[in-house]
């Protein structure tokens, strides 16, 4: 084989091993661009679970929390319910001394010499801004043997289905006024009445407690 063969030969062999590293490298090369583009799409998709996971907790502990509120609500709409808490809790005497200061402040504001009517209006309207429920001029009816009146008398106002409230605004209150109330309470099955007369210059001397069998 003449020189000029062999030359070519190691040429071929030198371009050949070029290629090969030039090939080499490259495919380590596209093996860390690749390795990359997975580490990147990887990180991507972990990130993806964990706020995927966090979301998930995140509405969970909405959930959790949600539900205690909803039982901490329900709690305390049963403890706050005025109908229940205040019919079968308040005595009548606790009834009556709402009542009382809340006459009391609208004697103060308005005096006396107004209409009962006035005086009607305004304490049921003091009665109820303190939650107190309040029924004005109610109709009971009254049974005389075999014999029912569907209205045997109409009271001013009844506070928490329990107390009589009668109200007038006169000179003075005469017995007969006392025992009206009295009848009235008999009548309805309640056990305490007030006669309140706005009447007066000072309204302690124009109430009048009467009981119907009320133990103290």
């Amino acid at each position: 084989m003449d020189l000029s063969g062999l030359c070519e030969k190691k040429t071929s062999r030198n371009v050949r091993i070029e290629d090969a590293t030039n090939a080499k490298e490259k495919f380590v090369a596209s093996i860390a661009v690749l390795r990359g583009l997975c580490e990147k799409k990887t990180s991507r998709h972990v990130r993806k679970e964990d706020a995927t996971n966090a979301k998930e907790k995140f509405v969970a502990s909405i959930a959790v929390l949600s539900g205690l509120c909803e039982k901490k609500t329900s709690r305390h709409v049963r403890n706050e319910d005025p109908t229940n808490a205040k019919e079968n809790f308040m005595h009548e005497n606790e009834i009556a001394k709402l009542i009382l200061d809340s006459a009391f402040k609208i004697h103060k504001e308005v005096g006396p010499g107004l209409l009962e009517s006035v005086y009607e209006e305004l304490l049921a309207f003091e009665l109820g801004k303190i939650g107190l429920s309040v029924k004005r001029q109610v109709g009971i009816p009254l049974m005389y043997e075999s014999i029912k009146m569907e209205i045997g008398f109409r009271a001013d106002l009844i506070v928490e289905n329990k107390v009589i409230v009668e109200l007038k605004s006169i000179e003075a209150i005469l017995d007969v006024h006392k025992k009206v109330l009295l009848t009235y309470l008999k009548l309805s099955g309640l056990r305490l009445g007030l006669l309140i007369n706005f009447n007066v210059s000072l309204l302690k001397e124009g109430i009048v407690r009467i009981v119907n069998r009320l133990n103290l």
